[in-house]
């Protein structure tokens, strides 16, 4: 789940990137469509993908591409999580959702294996202007804004039926 911020009020970049280990994936499936979550095992981040059922192919395979404020008949939603506080009790962060903000991107379902229930492919979520969601403070005025692109890919996940 690589991230890279860009600050265009100052042409400053930055970005992480966690290596496989540091990070879980889980599938399964429902009547309301395929579903997709990564998190970072320290809690930190978390992607969910969400494709509805009428819109998927027989075989899951395709590319589909995220409903927003602007087109909603795009089947895929994405929620997007940054954790900048966690606790025992709890946690507190910026959270993000497609449907209900200019989000965009798409869900690449590259091969699907029926008989043993794995799933491969890759997601691209781009956030064109937000708060930067790392920064705890959510109330200055002048707080900086980004432009984040999430983006991964997973291999052999197993689906759950």
């Amino acid at each position: 789940m690589p991230a890279p911020y860009y600050y265009p009020s100052t042409t400053a970049f930055s970005g992480v990137s966690y290596p496989t280990p540091d990070l879980h994936g889980h599938s399964y499936q429902n009547p309301q469509g395929l579903h997709l979550q990564f998190n970072t095992r320290d809690r930190r981040e978390t992607m969910s993908l969400s494709i509805d059922r009428s819109a998927l192919s027989t075989g899951l395979l395709g590319t589909y591409a995220l409903r927003s404020v602007r087109d909603s008949r795009h089947p895929a939603v994405a929620r997007y999580g940054y954790n900048y506080k966690i606790t025992d009790s709890g946690t507190a962060g910026s959270y993000y959702t497609s449907d209900l903000s200019e989000l965009q991107g798409q869900v690449r379902i590259t091969a699907y294996d029926a008989g043993r229930h794995l799933i491969s492919g890759s997601y691209e979520v781009r956030l064109p202007d937000e708060s930067d969601p790392t920064d705890s403070v959510r109330t200055r005025a002048n707080q900086l804004r980004c432009r984040l692109t999430l983006g991964g890919s997973f291999e052999n996940l197993p689906l759950e039926p």
